[in-house]
């Protein structure tokens, strides 16, 4: 989608760019854009001659103004437009800018008032945008608005069957007033967009396929407006202030290349062809070909409807090119003789203007390096010059080959060189390497041999002499080792090949104790030398801290652990020196702190050692400390009584499993209920076992009375009954169970019978209640020291199975 460029200038821009061929309306611009229809006529206004005057204030008026080139409909348009409405807020009709294909003839208009000389008209198929002034038909069709409007028509239709209609302005509903009004309308032909503008704003919008949905598949197409009056007349104009679209051209087609070529003396026949019915004219000559004979441009033109096109035809005479040889820019005739070992670098020349090469390489030069015929080309565009051939003898020049015994020197060696010359040639000269002067004592270096054959050619031949640096294996004793270590010799130097004693082959060889001191003679080759060298390896004992474990222990109450140093199996080279943890350590070390502990044994002359980590672990010895929560009880009651495991020495009793004993049947653990009584308990570790006795003393206090208030008869045979336990014996005792409905489900007088969670009473014991809290009440009388005493306990209990 665009917006088309406003211009001051009143020109119309058409542009059509087919094979070369530019068209463009044609005819004095003031008087032949517009073809006018009916009561339309063109103003001479000076500046103005885009503005047609389409209806006076004259009743029944139609007009029509149709441009006289068509209109390609398959590419984008923009026309800009100042139309006036006239100055009548009640006058009439309106104007419509119409897309057509019915020509430019004289009836090419419809009928006056509220047709807008649109209706009735020869315009189906066609696009009307009409610019109602006037209601005509407000509930019948058209169905105009009350205030001046927009609309899109088709097919000589005013009924806005396509859009609208809308408010020409946006914010006044009279346009009559006297004043031009801007009016755009742009086509986006590839997303088939049509746009209507008023006064800068934008009105409708149509997406419409209008080449094939109205056209039938057909682009090309007239525009222009119609415009009419009725009863009610305005004076009503149109002057065009911008264009930018592309025309239907008269179809000019060349029928030869734009650029021709005449080689010599020649002539060459130009041709075109264009639409049915147009004038074709070769620089102002009217026919569709002519002969050109001289160098220029020859233009061709066609008009038609109006409209033109024209193409140009650019003709160059050029002269036969003319071909020459050149050797490093001397001048060639005839057949060239040339040393083989030269190459003969030879340039095609040709007259000014061509173009020249070679056939084997297409290129202005070429290396010959061997004998034979070469043909070469030169041309320009359309013309050629007669192919031309060279000769070329090449001569071959002296050869040499260099023998050498040996083919590489040794060291500070020297050797023998051969010349075998080619026939017809003889060695001139040599050039000599520092320190030589004889083919047989030939040192090492680049020497240079310079011949001469019988045809004259010469050649030097250069041979580089080369001579193997010095061997050097690099192989040294290495320093001494304790024999718990693994030497490696190595073989550092330039060589190719290496050979040990032991019958290795690479550069490093790896030596064990086992293996002895040596000799281990290494033989390496560079090249055609060889040598050999010899090392030795001396090896050191290393001592043994012996078996000792990675982890042992102690009590905290018990002695340190001793450390034992083994015997060696041989004698220190100086004197073998024992370390704990980095300190003097003699045999019979004791270990008191927990923690790791580092012994080594070494060779103070060579270093040799070895060494071991051993986790020394300090464990507890057990302390005990009892308490009694209330050492005085009731008869028959308990009390709590508590074991404490104490630190001793700062160590953790509980790093190492212990057991608890208790002399007392049932107790068990550090915390217990006890009975009156002597109550001792014994804790054991591996360090060893310490005993601790709680005494709990009775007296008679009375009865007491014990009630669970959770019991669960599931079979497991723990907490299976229901009970209350006394410290004294009743004289009466009742026991009765209720469920949450206050029925009794249980009873007994036998303080000794637990309840089983039965319903005894409902069901004769036939059943069991479900889990639930049910609510006892016990009742019991009983005699101490002549007192009577009588009471009763009311609580709940929850069975759970």
């Amino acid at each position: 989608m665009f917006r088309p460029l406003i211009s001051s200038a009143l020109v119309l821009a058409q542009t059509l760019a087919l094979l070369g061929v530019v068209g463009a309306c044609g005819g004095n611009v003031a008087n032949a854009q517009w073809v006018l229809v009916g009561d339309a006529w063109q103003t001479d206004a000076v500046g103005s001659p885009d503005c047609v005057n389409m209806t006076e204030n004259v009743a029944d008026e139609t007009s029509a103004a149709w441009n006289e080139c068509a209109l390609d409909l398959e590419q984008d348009f923009a026309f800009s437009f100042d139309v006036n409405l006239g100055a009548d807020p009640a006058g009439a009709d309106g104007m419509c800018f119409v897309l057509h294909q019915a020509g430019t003839g004289p009836f090419t208009v419809g009928n006056s008032g509220g047709d807008i000389a649109y209706v009735g008209g020869p315009f189906n198929p066609s696009v009307c945008i009409e610019i109602d002034t006037y209601q005509n038909g407000p509930i019948d069709p058209p169905f105009d608005p009350a205030y001046d409007h927009i609309g899109i028509d088709s097919n000589g239709q005013n009924n806005h069957a396509l859009a609208g209609p809308v408010q020409a302005n946006v914010t006044n509903g009279n346009i009559e007033d006297g004043v031009d009004h801007s009016f755009e309308v742009t086509w986006d032909a590839e997303n088939t967009l049509l746009e209507v503008y008023f006064d800068g704003a934008l009105r409708l919008d149509l997406s419409l396929d209008m080449v094939n949905s109205i056209f039938g598949g057909n682009g090309e197409v007239q525009w222009g407006w119609v415009s009419s009056t009725g009863g009610a007349t305005n004076v009503q104009s149109f002057c065009m202030t911008s264009a930018d679209y592309s025309a239907a051209a008269p179809e000019l087609t060349l029928l030869v290349d734009p650029e021709q070529f005449i080689c010599g003396d020649g002539s060459v026949e130009l041709s075109a062809e264009a639409a049915p019915g147009a004038d074709i004219s070769w620089n102002g000559v009217s026919g569709s070909t002519t002969t050109a004979s001289v160098t220029g441009t020859y233009v061709v033109e066609s008009l038609f409807a109006g409209c033109e096109a024209s193409a140009e035809v650019t003709v160059d005479i050029q002269p036969v090119p003319v071909i020459s040889f050149e050797v490093e820019g001397e001048p060639v005739s005839g057949a060239i003789d040339l040393c083989f070992d030269q190459v003969a670098v030879v340039d095609v020349v040709a007259t000014e203007g061509a173009t020249a090469g070679w056939d084997d390489n297409g290129l202005p030069s070429i290396g010959l390096t061997q004998s034979g015929e070469y043909s070469a080309f030169a041309g320009t565009p359309g013309c050629s010059a007669v192919p031309q051939t060279l000769e070329v003898s090449l001569l071959p020049v002296p050869q040499t080959e260099v023998v050498a015994t040996p083919e590489t020197l040794c060291w500070e060696e020297s050797g023998v060189l051969q010349l075998n010359v080619s026939a017809d040639a003889l060695v001139d000269s040599i050039a000599w390497p520092d320190g030589t002067n004889s083919l047989t004592q030939a040192g090492p270096g680049g020497y240079e041999f310079f011949m001469v054959g019988d045809n004259g050619c010469e050649n030097s031949e250069t041979f580089a002499y080369p001579m193997l640096p010095p061997i050097v294996s690099g192989l040294v004793d290495p320093d001494p080792l304790c024999d718990d270590s693994v030497a490696t010799l190595s073989i550092t130097g330039n060589v190719d090949n290496i050979a040990w004693n032991t019958g290795s082959s690479g550069t490093e060889l790896t030596v064990l104790p086992s293996m002895g001191s040596g000799p281990f003679v290494a033989n390496v080759t560079l090249g055609a030398c060889s040598r050999s060298d010899t090392a030795h390896v001396t090896w050191w004992p290393t001592p043994s801290v012996g078996t000792l474990q990675d982890s042992v222990s102690r009590c905290v109450l018990g002695p340190g652990y001793t450390f034992a140093w083994p015997d060696q199996s041989e004698p220190a080279v100086g004197t073998w020196i024992w370390t704990v943890n980095g300190e003097p350590a003699t045999a019979g070390y004791n270990a008191f702190e927990e923690g790791l502990y580092t012994i080594e044994v070494s060779d103070n002359v060579t270093g040799c050692f070895d060494t071991h980590e051993t986790v020394l672990n300090v464990l507890p010895n057990l302390a005990l400390d009892i308490d009694v929560d209330d050492p005085l009880i009731c008869l028959g009651d308990s009390t709590s009584v508590e074991v404490t495991v104490l630190p001793v020495l700062d160590t953790d009793p509980y790093e190492i499993p212990f057991s608890l004993e208790w002399s007392t049947e049932g107790m068990s653990g550090l915390t217990n209920n006890a009975a009156g009584g002597q109550h001792f308990v014994i804790a054991t570790n591996a360090c060893g076992s310490v005993e601790v006795m709680a005494e709990v003393e009775e007296e008679y206090c009375g009865c007491n009375l014990w009630i669970p208030n959770t019991f669960t008869p599931d079979g497991d045979g723990l907490n299976e009954g229901f009970q209350i336990v006394s410290s004294c014996q009743w004289d009466v005792f009742s026991f009765r169970v209720f469920n949450r409905w206050g029925e009794q489900v249980w009873s007994t007088f036998d303080q000794d019978r637990p309840w089983d969670g039965g319903a005894d009473d409902l069901g004769e014991g036939k059943h069991y209640l479900p889990d639930g809290v049910y609510t006892y009440v016990v009742r019991w009388e009983y005699r101490d020291k002549g007192v009577f005493f009588k009471d009763q306990k009311v609580g709940h209990v929850l069975l759970m199975r």
